[in-house]
């Protein structure tokens, strides 16, 4: 049986998030060079998708709590809306700006939540930086969608990478960690906490964690304490438990396809892909 594909298969590696990254920060322009890095991170660190990057408005900044409030409607004319409004229309027998009327709005209402985008300092620079310099993007999906391909082939990596696998590149990050089910729900917007478990299953970082620390508890007993491994508590006296705390694994750090450990940063002694030239990167600037 062929299993079709998803998003999180089509997700980059920590190396190649790191490449593309490194590719954004080569564009000589402050201007294109904040919007493309901003791009990647938003997606691929915030987990905003490709529609609600397109709507960003500086005043959805929340800058004392440090979070992006995506809001239940924002009224809207761009591109992308009157695209999506022009096919509703289409559909659903009704003038285009009768459809115009209901947008824009986040996918699903779950949607419409609070982004905390303090994951590093770089984050909170370049979405701060988006907002003061730049302020919204001003186009289409497919330009979205052609701009993205362009940092692909400049760098090198996956061609089957898209918008949403950069958004499944943060979810795999962030269950990986050990966010719970219904933070990561939370975090991401989705409709239903089966998504949520379904990458913290793909991930396996917090069941291998639980798993290692039932197991480092049972290796230091010695037979007057019991492990009761089926509710997963410890029946024994305290110092035992703080034992096995300190020895428990801590989670997995994300690796990428090769085994080698995540960089958070790229190293100042890697080199870009050899066609990530400034003349290809002007053609991103174009695009």
């Amino acid at each position: 049986m062929i299993y079709p594909t998803t998003a999180a298969d089509n997700a980059p590696t920590d190396e190649e998030y790191e490449h593309l990254l490194m590719v954004a920060k080569r564009i000589q322009n402050p201007r294109k060079r904040t919007k493309a890095v901003f791009m990647l991170r938003a997606m691929g660190e915030l987990g905003l998708r490709s529609g609600e990057l397109l709507h960003f408005r500086p005043s959805w900044l929340d800058r004392e709590r440090k979070i992006i409030q995506i809001p239940v409607q924002d009224d809207c004319r761009c591109r992308y809306c009157q695209e999506q409004a022009a096919a509703a229309a289409e559909n659903d027998d009704i003038t285009q700006a009768e459809a115009l009327e209901n947008y824009w709005q986040p996918k699903y209402r779950a949607s419409h939540r609070a982004v905390p985008y303090t994951k590093s300092d770089k984050t909170v620079e370049i979405t701060e930086q988006f907002a003061d310099m730049v302020g919204n993007y001003d186009c289409a999906q497919s330009t979205i969608n052609r701009r993205l391909n362009r940092l692909i082939e400049c760098a090198g990596v996956n061609e089957d990478i898209h918008p949403h696998a950069l958004r499944a590149y943060a979810a795999l990050w962030w269950a990986r960690q050990g966010l719970e089910a219904v933070y990561l729900q939370g975090l991401f917007g989705w409709n239903d906490m089966r998504v949520a478990v379904r990458y913290i299953q793909a991930g396996g970082n917090q069941l291998q964690q639980r798993i290692n620390e039932l197991t480092q508890a049972n290796d230091i007993s010695d037979g007057e304490h019991i492990t009761d491994l089926t509710t997963g508590g410890l029946h024994n006296t305290d110092e035992v438990i703080s034992q096995a705390q300190a020895t428990s694994s801590p989670a997995e750090h994300p690796r990428s396809r090769d085994g080698s450990p995540s960089i958070e940063q790229p190293s100042t002694t890697e080199t870009p892909s050899p066609d990530c030239s400034q003349a290809s990167l002007q053609s991103y600037i174009d695009a």
